[in-house]
């Protein structure tokens, strides 16, 4: 009894220890250890020195791997399939809701895959056994990427190896996050797509969707060197399917904090024998299901919660003012901002400034010039998107709206009225039909007036095609 008092107590000690460093990395031997504590006390005669000395927990809530090789990055699939050698970084995007079912549940359930566990393996390397590398096809702050067939399906997959080890790493948050918010994302026909991620001699790997038309920041560079820029009517394509996009990310609580054309990737369609429009949709995203060139929003290792901000600064080119005022009270609309600069540099504007009046000009609201004439309201809600009140740019919900992007369609008030007057002139065409009967009968019924003369004859030919 006195060994089962003393493992109450423990027990209560260590639900205290999880709920502590429930937003910081856990030990995931403690949520064993709180799950199977009573079998180890009434199966086992543990002393006091005994229990202690397996639970060796560092400052920081973590147990430090004696020797590691390889770890995945994968989701888990039952609690009891785990070791006690496992380490569980929690997503910081997911909801407060979603914790709490996880972990006040009574009952065992199935972990999703928005948990990221950190496995240690002896395997050799996943990436060269898994992988064939192709080409390199984009170098970055954090990362290179590459072109690659993986061996198992034969398709081509886009393989990021992180610059830096992970542990031990300054920019341990920022790789983490990327992985984080993707898995929260999960797939969007405007976001890049993500597939898996692990880790490797402390290397983090992140396998993403690969899109066979580079970025968009390639196709800019190339209608400059050709002399060319995006017409008009593509612009404005580039602009919805982006603002498909972003309105996915921010209905997650998400916002991307650093969109700009080499972060923006182009698909090409080559299943697609037309661009037609699915004839039912279930949302809005559906209709550039079946296009041909699709546009996606990839590189998510700068997003950020809106609710719990932790914002780091993107391209200085691309940010709006109120970051630098620490005003994070309106973070999408810092994503609506970069977006319509990005289209000013599909336009044609070569270069956007780093600093000095032009850079202020901007903030200020005004819209770079750009060599070619665009539409009065396009270019009003180019504008719009940059001014220097984010309560007075719009919305990504409000670009997917906008009768500017959707020109061919109506609003419910003006369809309404188009419908009632297509009735006015359906009833019209009715009445006048009737009469036309009428008059036909009558003139069938008392030919040259003579009542006498209707028996007997036959119906003329027009009234029977009129009537029948």
């Amino acid at each position: 009894m006195l060994v089962q008092g003393y493992g109450h107590a423990l027990y209560f000690k260590m639900q205290k220890l999880l709920w502590a460093c429930l937003d910081k990395v856990l030990c995931i031997q403690c949520i064993f250890w709180c799950l199977q504590l009573n079998q180890i006390i009434f199966n086992a005669p543990f002393s006091n020195q005994s229990l202690l000395s397996q639970l060796e927990i560092s400052s920081t809530g973590k147990v430090v791997p004696r020797s590691v090789k390889h770890m995945e990055v994968t989701p888990p699939h039952f609690m009891e399939e785990a070791s006690s050698e496992i380490l569980v970084k929690f997503n910081p995007f997911l909801s407060e809701s979603y914790k709490t079912l996880f972990f006040q549940s009574k009952v065992k359930r199935k972990i999703p895959g928005y948990l990221s566990v950190i496995k240690e393996t002896n395997m050799p390397s996943r990436y060269k056994k898994e992988f064939l590398k192709l080409e390199e096809v984009g170098v970055g702050k954090f990362g290179t990427v590459h072109k690659c067939i993986k061996r198992l399906d034969g398709c081509v997959y886009a393989v990021k190896r992180c610059t830096k080890p992970l542990q031990s790493s300054s920019n341990e948050d920022a790789y983490l996050r990327e992985v984080h918010a993707y898995a929260v994302l999960g797939h969007h026909p405007h976001v890049i797509g993500y597939y898996s991620s692990w880790s490797e001699d402390n290397y983090l790997i992140i396998q993403t969707e690969y899109c066979n038309g580079g970025s968009l920041k390639n196709a800019i560079s190339e209608n400059t060197e050709s002399g060319n820029h995006f017409s008009e009517l593509k612009l404005k394509d580039i602009l919805l399917q982006l603002a498909l996009g972003l309105k996915y990310i921010h209905k997650c609580n998400l916002v991307h904090m650093d969109l700009k054309p080499s972060n923006i990737f182009i698909y090409h369609n080559l299943i697609c024998d037309s661009p037609g429009v699915p004839e039912e949709s279930e949302n809005e995203a559906d209709w550039f299901l079946f296009a041909r060139v699709i546009y996606k929003i990839g590189d998510l290792s700068l997003v950020t919660s809106i609710k719990k901000p932790e914002v780091k600064e993107g391209d200085i080119r691309f940010l709006a003012n109120e970051i630098f005022r620490e005003n994070y009270q309106h973070l999408p609309k810092v994503d609506i901002f970069a977006l319509g600069l990005v289209i000013a540099m599909a336009a044609g504007v070569e270069t956007l400034p780093s600093f000095g009046d032009q850079w202020e000009s901007i903030r200020k609201g005004v819209f770079p010039d750009v060599p070619q004439k665009l539409t009065e309201d396009f270019h009003n809600l180019l504008k719009s998107m940059i001014h220097p009140d984010p309560q007075k740019r719009p919305s990504a919900a409000d670009l997917v709206r906008s009768p500017v992007l959707w020109p061919s369609l109506k609003t419910e008030e003006e369809l309404q009225r188009l419908l009632d007057v297509e009735k006015s002139k359906t009833a019209t065409l009715e009445r006048e039909l009737r009469k036309v009967q009428q008059a036909l009968s009558l003139h069938g019924g008392g030919h040259h007036g003579n009542p006498e003369s209707s028996e007997g004859q036959t119906e003329p030919r027009s009234t029977k095609h009129l009537e029948g």
